[in-house]
């Protein structure tokens, strides 16, 4: 992860995929303390940004915060709340991730696969 980190240091013009690729290395590698104190100074926030913190919350069984970001967003799309009802499930929260569910305006494989298991 430090070259990674430095390697986006030296970008001179840091846009969107610049901030998310560096946060999304961070959750992918367990280190979401850092991906969260990225996610807090990125000027650059999209609902990629917002997705992948709520992903590493949730698999991080850190629920409450998932919520929480999820309730933040600004923007959510059919990935967002798909990750909550996966979190949901994978967590025993049947109820909650069946109430998601049910609300979701377009359910995708991954959701009914979700539910189903």
């Amino acid at each position: 992860m430090a070259r990674t980190r430095s390697v986006f240091d030296k970008v001179p013009h840091r846009n969107f995929v610049c901030w998310n690729a560096l946060l999304q290395a961070y959750v992918q590698n367990g280190q979401l303390s850092t991906a969260k104190a990225t996610f807090d100074v990125s000027p650059c926030r999209d609902v990629a940004s917002w997705n992948a913190m709520m992903q590493g919350f949730a698999e991080e069984g850190q629920l409450q915060d998932a919520e929480l970001l999820f309730q933040r967003m600004p923007k959510r799309d059919v990935v967002s709340a798909t990750a909550l009802v996966v979190a949901y499930a994978r967590h025993g929260h049947i109820t909650q991730a069946r109430a998601l569910f049910d609300g979701l305006p377009v359910r995708d494989t991954i959701a009914w696969n979700a539910m189903i298991a």
